[in-house]
């Protein structure tokens, strides 16, 4: 009898965990339900060049929470699917993402 793998929250493998953190940084968002007593995950990627030009362009022209919607949508690597289909947990979600959008500190100065 084989013996079951162990799963982390969101229902993900250990496995799959490891390949997705050869691929580049894991990000989790976690959504506290039921007066805290339980925690729906999910785990995303970093953001590419072009999703981060297209979340500053949704954040300019609309809110800051379609671009949480924006990431939750483009950076999915799995998780709990209570993320994605109840609406409740989905928006929260949704405002925890933002924070996948980070810059350096730059400026401009003349020369």
């Amino acid at each position: 009898m084989a013996t079951e793998k162990k799963k982390l929250p969101g229902g993900v493998t250990a496995a799959q965990m490891d390949a997705w953190k050869k691929e580049g940084p894991v990000h989790i968002v976690e959504v506290e339900i039921n007066d805290g007593k339980e925690k729906v995950v999910g785990y995303f990627r970093e953001p590419n060049r072009t999703e981060y030009g297209t979340a500053a362009q949704i954040f300019q022209k609309s809110s800051p929470l379609a671009v949480g919607e924006f990431l939750l949508n483009n950076c999915k690597l799995g998780g709990d699917e209570r993320i994605w289909t109840v609406d409740k947990i989905y928006m929260s979600a949704a405002i925890a993402a933002q924070e996948l959008i980070d810059f350096f500190p730059a400026r401009i100065s003349r020369a």
